[in-house]
This record gives structure tokens, C-alpha cells and sequence, in this order.
């Protein structure tokens, strides 16, 4: 099964001939050798049977998971903010749904953290200060370690977010029609 490095899969069954998992990705099955997974495990279990509809954010994990009624909906992975523009801790609830978004940097050109203006499908604010779940259409890679400077398997070296939680486009979209004003938004640094 062909998998992108740093998504996140549901492993079904397994292992088979000691290396082999069947795994869900995406809503297909297949499956994966034992190497190319990591086990990753649920931040938000309990805060999920607190709410009606919750998003968690876990930044040590790097992904995002949906909750509805106390079951888990979907998990993502995710890219958040950077060690110095980290994605703030905390609980609040979505403020605006925006499809197309055009982001602005906050910053003066010349400014090391200057960016130039970019356009995201989908963009969920979830806290004042310019904080959003959105996709990323310049950043192919997500998960695991992708808030640090690292260099993404294409070679290209990239960092985190500017603070925003950047998600992958499939996740982003439904999240976009799923989520509404109001819905609990929980970032947890576990």
C-alpha cells in the first residue's frame, strides 16, 4: 500500500509472516510492512467523551483528531507551529469557517518570519491572534517532527507553522464541512 510518510493509518490486523499489518488509509485497505509504521496512539480519548464535537490538537503526536459523541471520527496528521511560533495550549471554540482563505503575513518584508500572501482552500479560526486549522498547499508532508526544521523526504528543507495547524488537504476539506462555529477546539502539548 502506498502511504505518505507521517499520515496516519489504522492498523486492522496483524502482523502476518511475523512483518506484514492490514491497515485502513484513507477508507482503503491494504497493507504495510512493520518498518514503514509507527505507533502513535490517541491524545484525546478522554476529552473526546466531554464534548458533542471536539477537535484535538496534539502537539507532541503531530495530528489532529476528530471526536462526535464521544467516538472518534477521523486522526490526521498534522504540521504545527515552529519551537518559537509554537501553536499555543489551550481550549476554545471555532470562531470562522473561510473557503478560499488568502493568508497575509503579520510581518514586515525583510522580517525573518516574513512570508508572502498565500491562498488555503480551507481555513478554521479556532483562537484570535490569526490561529487556524487549514490545508497547506505549499507543504507536502506532514506528521511527526514536522514542526522542527528538518529536511522532508523530497529534500527540501522546511520548518513548522507559523503558529497556524497546518493539515493535509483531504483532512482539511472534510473538517471544513464537518466542523461549525462554536465547535470545541483543544490543543494539548502531550
Amino acid at each position: 500500500m502506498n502511504m505518505n510518510r507521517g499520515e496516519v493509518v489504522r492498523v486492522l490486523g496483524g502482523p502476518y509472516n511475523g512483518e506484514w499489518y492490514k491497515v485502513s488509509y484513507r477508507g482503503v485497505t491494504g497493507y504495510s510492512i512493520r518498518g514503514g509504521l509507527a505507533h502513535t496512539g490517541l491524545a484525546g480519548q478522554s476529552i473526546g467523551r466531554s464534548y458533542y464535537r471536539v477537535v484535538v490538537v496534539s502537539l507532541a503526536r503531530q495530528q489532529a483528531e476528530v471526536y462526535q459523541n464521544g467516538n472518534l471520527v477521523w486522526v490526521s496528521s498534522a504540521t504545527t507551529g515552529r519551537p518559537d511560533l509554537a501553536t499555543p495550549v489551550g481550549t476554545t471554540q471555532v470562531m470562522a469557517r473561510l473557503s478560499p482563505y488568502k493568508f497575509v503575513s503579520p510581518w514586515p518584508k525583510g522580517h525573518q518570519y516574513y512570508y508572502e500572501p498565500v491562498w488555503a482552500n480551507y481555513a478554521i479560526r479556532f483562537r484570535s491572534g490569526g490561529y487556524y486549522l487549514h490545508d497547506a498547499p505549499w507543504r507536502p508532508y506532514y506528521g511527526y517532527g514536522t514542526n522542527y526544521g528538518h529536511y522532508d523526504p523530497d529534500g527540501t528543507w522546511r520548518t513548522g507553522s507559523h503558529g497556524c495547524v497546518n493539515l493535509p488537504y483531504w483532512s482539511a476539506q472534510k473538517m471544513y464541512r464537518w466542523i461549525t462555529v462554536g465547535t470545541t477546539v483543544r490543543v494539548v502539548s502531550y
